[in-house]
C-alpha cells in the first residue's frame, strides 16, 4: 500500500464519530509518521526553464534564468559530486554572488566601496 493511500485511509478513520480518543491519537501519530516518511523519499526533479524564470521574476533578482538553467543542465543538476536537492537554494547562492563587489588587482578597499 502506498503512503498516500494510507493517509487517505487515516483521514477516513479520523472522520468517524465513533472513534475513541486513543484511536484518534494513534491515527494522528501515524499521519505524522507517514508524512515524514513521504518527505524523506522525494526525488529531485529538475525545474523547467519556465519555472526558473518565474522564480527569478518572483524574487526580482539579477540572476539570468537561462544561464542558471544551462549551467546546471550541463552538469546534470549536480553540485560538486552530489545530486542537487533544492534548485531554489542554488538561486539564492547565485543572488549573493551577483551582489558581491568584484575586487580587481591593485584596487584599494576605498575604491571598491566608492564603486571605482
Amino acid at each position: 500500500m502506498e503512503y498516500s493511500e494510507m493517509l487517505q485511509r487515516l483521514d477516513t478513520l479520523s472522520d468517524l464519530e465513533m472513534m475513541s480518543p486513543a484511536d484518534s491519537e494513534l491515527a494522528d501519530i501515524l499521519k505524522e509518521l507517514i508524512t515524514k516518511l513521504n518527505s524523506r523519499g522525494k526525488r529531485f526533479v529538475p525545474p523547467t526553464l519556465d519555472e526558473v524564470r518565474a522564480y527569478c521574476r518572483k524574487r526580482q533578482n539579477d540572476v539570468d534564468p537561462e544561464k542558471f538553467w544551462n549551467f546546471y543542465d550541463a552538469k546534470d543538476w549536480m553540485v560538486g559530486k552530489n545530486k542537487m536537492k533544492r534548485w531554489q537554494s542554488c538561486i539564492h547562492t547565485w543572488e549573493r554572488k551577483n551582489k558581491a563587489p568584484v575586487v580587481q588587482k591593485h584596487q584599494s578597499v576605498t575604491e571598491v566601496m566608492n564603486g571605482q
